[in-house]
């Protein structure tokens, strides 16, 4: 008896992640974040106790500068230095740092407990970046392969495939250190491909889908593009 409900329960999530979108997205989490988890066990394991001077230390002298001093008083612009110290820092390129934003708010928050930087929690956070991404390709390539005809298993064993080839490639795994932009900008690129299939796939979408598109497309060449580095 116990057996027959035990098979039942299996086929149900069985059939939930095969036949459902929210099942399948899960199951592409749970998916990067066992490969995370399992990176930060090995490759990443005690990386900066071992190599502190592979930090990068622009990210941690910008985001400082935000704490000190405020991001909006600084238009969340790449100053390196306060400006009462060096009136005379330059514009050198048109560098987003949106996407150091959220990296900012966590450090603050530790700030505002503990006084200081830790640079690990920025480490954290560049690899969850790069294991969200990882988690939409899998799910955009297994969608593909449904697409074109190919079997659920195959199409997850597609998908798989290609989230773990994204998060363990070298470059990623180097993003420990220091993230770039291409990253999140990759990230919603990847969101808007996946909403790109849904809307082909079907003909009578919801409002709410067309303004989530046009707020993808928005963060991709707008708001990424919005701060100047100095």
């Amino acid at each position: 008896m116990m057996k027959k409900k035990f098979i039942n329960i299996r086929k149900s999530i069985s059939n939930y992640i095969l036949h459902r979108n929210l099942g399948s997205i899960l199951f592409f989490i749970l998916c990067s974040l066992s490969i995370y988890i399992f990176l930060f066990s090995t490759v990443h394991k005690n990386q900066i106790d071992k190599f502190p001077q592979k930090v990068y230390p622009g990210d941690k002298l910008v985001i400082m500068q935000w704490i000190e001093q405020g991001y909006f008083n600084l238009c969340g612009l790449r100053f390196y230095e306060s400006i009462e110290n060096n009136p005379k820092q330059y514009v050198k390129g048109n560098y987003g740092m949106a996407y150091l934003v959220p990296a900012f708010i966590i450090q603050k928050i530790f700030f505002y407990f503990n006084g200081t930087y830790n640079a690990s929690l920025t480490c954290y956070y560049n690899q969850v970046i790069i294991m969200i991404s990882a988690m939409m390709i899998g799910f955009l390539a297994y969608k593909l392969a449904i697409i074109l005809g190919l079997s659920n298993f195959y199409g997850f064993l597609l998908g798989i495939s290609s989230l773990s080839v994204f998060q363990t490639f070298p470059w990623n795994l180097y993003q420990y250190w220091r993230l770039y932009p291409t990253a999140v900008y990759c990230m919603f690129v990847i969101a808007f491909l996946i909403l790109f299939l849904k809307e082909l796939g079907c003909g009578n979408l919801p409002k709410w889908f067309f303004y989530l598109k046009a707020i993808i497309l928005f963060l991709i060449f707008i708001l990424m593009s919005l701060a100047v580095s100095f």
